[in-house]
């Protein structure tokens, strides 16, 4: 099999770009918890990909103990979160000015129950269970990342439903 001598040209078209029935019949389909979804799973992938480094850093160079390091790593994260959450997943809703303090206390505030179950858990596999750390932390981001996800909508962003 003989590869293309060129890779194929791939360019994004603007949503608003798009005809007018077609934005309508890919908003329907949607929906709108259905279209902040994926981007909020892409968000919490991202941030878990800087707390990880974060944690590494902290942890693997000996400059924190790994609860320490994780509870770092998770405060780094939840903020990168808020920042990428108010930008795209919940662009209708965007935050400015004061609002935007306000709504990442709040953000940080709802997140901190996540945040504790997040320690936790990771703090507890590794400690208790010798579990390797990256493997602790993975658990604890997980745990965290649902409740994130289902209170945040609500109480930062007003979102029912």
């Amino acid at each position: 099999m003989n590869a293309p001598a060129q890779p194929p040209a791939l360019r994004e078209i603007p949503f608003n770009a798009l005809p007018e029935a077609t934005r309508r019949r890919l908003t329907d389909a949607l929906g709108k918890r259905g279209a902040s979804l994926p981007i909020y799973e892409n968000v919490q992938g991202k941030g878990g990909v800087v707390g990880f480094a974060v944690l590494a850093l902290l942890f693997k160079g000996g400059f924190a103990s790994f609860v320490t390091a994780q509870a770092v790593a998770t405060f780094v994260a939840m903020t990168g979160n808020f920042v990428l959450n108010n930008w795209l997943t919940y662009r209708d809703r965007r935050l400015k000015g004061w609002g935007w303090l306000r709504g990442w206390i709040s953000f940080t505030l709802v997140c901190s129950v996540g945040a504790l179950a997040n320690v936790g858990l990771a703090g507890w596999l590794f400690r208790e269970h010798s579990v390797w750390w990256g493997a602790s932390a993975v658990a604890g981001v997980l745990i965290g990342a649902v409740w994130n996800y289902a209170v945040t909508a609500v109480y930062t962003w007003n979102r029912k439903g």
